[in-house]
């Protein structure tokens, strides 16, 4: 049975891993997030000017249409119940609780702490290993999304190699190595 993938808002902020997991999502990865997370990516773009932010939610109106199924609600009474480092990120396990997600994505793994997580079989992956997970289980298809991903980079086009360097920068090291090989597909 395939794995749920809770998405926190760190992972959509970058547009490279954004762009991987929504590709995928599409392709019936079940990939999720929650009307908190796309609020907090929102307000970390609009931080950075007005124009990012507007930006910012044209992005997620995009997601939502990609991948229809997103939504993960975090209820009230889990935030409440829920102890972390951060209580700002209790919405984030609520969410994931709540979808019954099996991985919360994120690159901030040590605000998720295991004894936190355990009681609901839930695991934290950063966005690398969670992409890398991905690709063992089904190469072919992460192939296939690089293959999309990168036809979809028009302005301007990458080459393969300019693309895995994308991916690179982005967090997505051991990723683009294990592409790296298959680069003459995409």
């Amino acid at each position: 049975m395939s794995k749920t993938y809770l998405l926190d808002a760190n992972v959509i902020y970058s547009y490279s891993l954004r762009d991987c997991f929504i590709t995928l999502a599409v392709t019936g990865v079940r990939v999720r997030w929650s009307d908190q997370i796309e609020a907090e990516f929102i307000e970390a773009r609009r931080r950075k000017s007005p124009q990012q932010g507007l930006h910012a939610q044209r992005v997620v109106a995009l997601m939502r249409a990609a991948a229809p199924d997103y939504r993960a609600v975090a209820s009230v009474r889990h935030i409440n119940t829920l102890t972390l480092p951060d209580p700002d990120d209790r919405h984030v396990l609520a969410a994931a609780i709540e979808t019954r997600a099996d991985v919360i994505v994120t690159e901030n793994r040590r605000d998720f702490p295991p004894a936190a997580l355990e009681p609901h079989g839930i695991l934290t992956l950063t966005p690398d290993q969670a992409l890398c997970a991905l690709h063992d289980e089904d190469p072919e298809r992460m192939i296939q999304a690089a293959a999309d991903m990168r036809a979809r980079m028009i302005a301007p086009s990458h080459s393969p190699e300019a693309w895995l360097a994308r991916l690179e920068m982005a967090g997505a090291k051991a990723l683009a190595d294990r592409l790296r090989p298959f680069a003459s597909r995409f």
